[in-house]
C-alpha cells in the first residue's frame, strides 16, 4: 500500500527499526504508546483504520 520499508515506518513513527521488527514478529509486548505512534504514522499518510479492523488505503 505505502511501499514503506521497516526503516521508513520506524522513522515516521519515531521508534527504532528493531521495535518495528519485534512488533511484526510478535517478539515482545508492544507498549501502547508505540502502537499509537505506529498508527499515527500510517494515518499521517491518509491511511484510515475502520472500527471493524479494516484498513482503507490513502487516496491518490
Amino acid at each position: 500500500m505505502l511501499k514503506w520499508s521497516r526503516d521508513d515506518l520506524a522513522q515516521s513513527a519515531q521508534v527504532k527499526a528493531q521495535t518495528i521488527e519485534d512488533f511484526e514478529n510478535e517478539q515482545r509486548n508492544t507498549r501502547a504508546s508505540t502502537l499509537v505512534a505506529i498508527r499515527t504514522a500510517f494515518e499521517s499518510t491518509g491511511v484510515t483504520f475502520t472500527e471493524d479492523g479494516g484498513v482503507v488505503p490513502p487516496r491518490v
